[in-house]
């Protein structure tokens, strides 16, 4: 593979990533260690904790939040979601659009 096709692949995954901001926020009792395989404590593994359900945990997913890059928004927010919790909903939508937004301008700059 050519430097240029490489540096297309990496240019073509960034926006790929990019394309759309997903925030989900929870609240509850999370009491299974979520490792990497550096033994680390990591998110990556939450998704399969969320997705088969075997772990000790009371979770509750408060707000979900969908941005797609052609304006498109999902939004979820349970019916019972406290004034902080949504704050922090809020603010982790803020800070996820001002990653994008920056990862975007890098791109450019870089093209």
């Amino acid at each position: 593979m050519s430097t240029l096709e490489t540096y297309a692949n990496k240019i073509g995954k960034a926006l790929s990533d990019v394309s759309s901001l997903n925030v989900r926020t929870f609240s509850g009792d999370l009491n299974t260690i979520i490792e990497n395989s550096d033994g680390n404590l990591s998110t990556e593994g939450l998704d399969n904790v969320l997705l088969t359900g075997t772990t000790n945990a009371n979770l509750k997913l408060e707000a979900l939040t969908v941005m797609r890059i052609d304006g498109d928004i999902d939004q979820f927010v349970t019916t019972d979601i406290s004034k902080d919790m949504k704050a922090i909903h809020d603010d982790a939508v803020e800070t996820g659009k001002a990653t994008r937004t920056a990862i975007i301008d890098f791109v450019k700059s870089v093209v």
